[in-house]
């Protein structure tokens, strides 16, 4: 298998590279961080808030592919009032999250780098299913995540059998949730990683994978609920900002 992975070098996407190694697929990473060095693995760096360096990435990669599994899961956050939120911040977080991830994917698509039959999973946010007070830039981005691979899958299933997939992850026990905590937040309550990696690479046929049993109880209470879970995220992060 030759895999592709946005973002492999921290978080939920190095757990997905621990995933994918132990079964012996041949990995690319892109990240602006140098991953462990590994025999099967290759590093391309980019800047994914660069919309250019974005758009030179399929170039970059005509000799690896075609993959046969594409993760699109780097990804930044903001917390804060989104009133007081510097203008560049949020066009940072929807540069990465959102439009890096579709412009890549147009981009490996017409270069004919994703294997008929192969699979695309963007990594998206248990926000998905409940307001997110505190943090609206982020769950915007992540969310449009979920309508673009709901409107593209259809096409590139009829077409090529491509498998398109969403994953909406909870709080996880990486760097990037402990930055973005609230005060006073001691992460007992988040996923270990590796476990949500596993979840996600498991679930060949769903079209949105909620993985882990926190994310599938917030993503219930959040369809059953809504303006319950809302406000209760309001009180777990949006009060607790500094």
């Amino acid at each position: 298998m030759r895999a592709l992975i946005t973002g492999g070098s921290d978080g939920l996407g190095a757990a997905i590279v621990r995933a994918l190694r132990s079964k012996g697929a041949a990995l690319w990473i892109i990240d602006q961080t140098v991953p462990q060095t590994g025999a099967d693995q290759q590093f391309v760096p980019c800047d994914l808030a660069q919309a250019d360096a974005v758009a030179a990435l399929p170039a970059r990669l005509h000799g690896a592919g075609p993959f046969d599994l594409v993760v699109m899961c780097a990804g930044i956050n903001a917390v804060g009032p989104f009133e007081t939120m510097p203008p560049a911040m949020i066009r940072k977080v929807h540069d990465i999250n959102c439009a890096a991830p579709i412009l890549l994917a147009q981009g490996l698509l017409a270069r004919g780098l994703i294997a008929p039959g192969g699979r695309v999973i963007f990594i998206a946010s248990v926000s998905h299913y409940t307001g997110y007070p505190g943090a609206s830039t982020y769950a915007g981005g992540k969310d449009a995540l979920v309508a673009f691979a709901r409107a593209l899958r259809p096409a590139l299933w009829r077409d090529h059998r491509i498998i398109v997939q969403v994953a909406t992850p909870g709080p996880m026990q990486t760097a990037h949730a402990a930055r973005h905590a609230p005060l006073g937040s001691s992460g007992r309550g988040r996923a270990c990683p590796d476990r949500i990696a596993r979840r996600i690479l498991r679930s060949r046929w769903r079209s949105i994978i909620v993985p882990g049993a926190a994310s599938q109880a917030m993503a219930l209470f959040g369809r059953l609920f809504p303006a319950q879970a809302t406000k209760t995220m309001r009180k777990l992060l949006y009060e607790r900002l500094p």
